[in-house]
């Protein structure tokens, strides 16, 4: 993963609410897998997967065990996770797209619930950004700009 895509990423997390933070652990684990089949040697292969499985974990330690539907995703995550594991012992990357199969339905599905979920965001005091383009003398600019959030008296 690029640095710049883990400011994006970063920034994306920072704006979120509960149901968007799920989706983007998703993103992130797909994001690492493809990163693992990228790889051009064994290390960064199993890098990539250790970071995806990380996702998985953080997936199934969010899971509200009240609701039934928790029970059947603790066995889809326990699945993709062994399947991480065996694409990183046997250095496989046909089981890592198995995995992103399977990751890509749920983040789909939690993407659709999360795009009706209108909370606030989980982060209070944060930095607004305004991104946009503007024209100068030498073409078109991209321009982010940031407000102070100061301090909380």
């Amino acid at each position: 993963m690029t640095d710049e895509m883990k400011k994006e990423f970063t920034l994306k997390i920072s704006q979120a609410n509960k149901s968007r933070i799920l989706v983007l652990t998703y993103e992130l684990a797909l994001q690492y897998i493809d990163d693992a089949r990228e790889a051009q040697d064994r290390d960064e292969f199993n890098r990539g997967i250790q970071h995806a499985k990380n996702c998985v974990d953080q997936l199934r330690n969010v899971l509200d065990y009240s609701q039934e539907i928790s029970l059947y995703l603790y066995r889809i995550y326990n699945y993709t996770f062994i399947l991480l594991d065996k694409a990183m012992i046997r250095h496989n990357a046909a089981l890592l797209s198995e995995a992103k199969v399977i990751l890509k339905k749920l983040h789909d599905a939690f993407d659709h619930v999360a795009s009706m979920d209108t909370s606030e965001p989980v982060m209070k005091n944060i930095e607004t950004v305004y991104s946009g383009i503007t024209y100068g003398r030498n073409g078109i600019r991209d321009n982010v700009a940031m407000t102070n959030r100061g301090a909380i008296a």
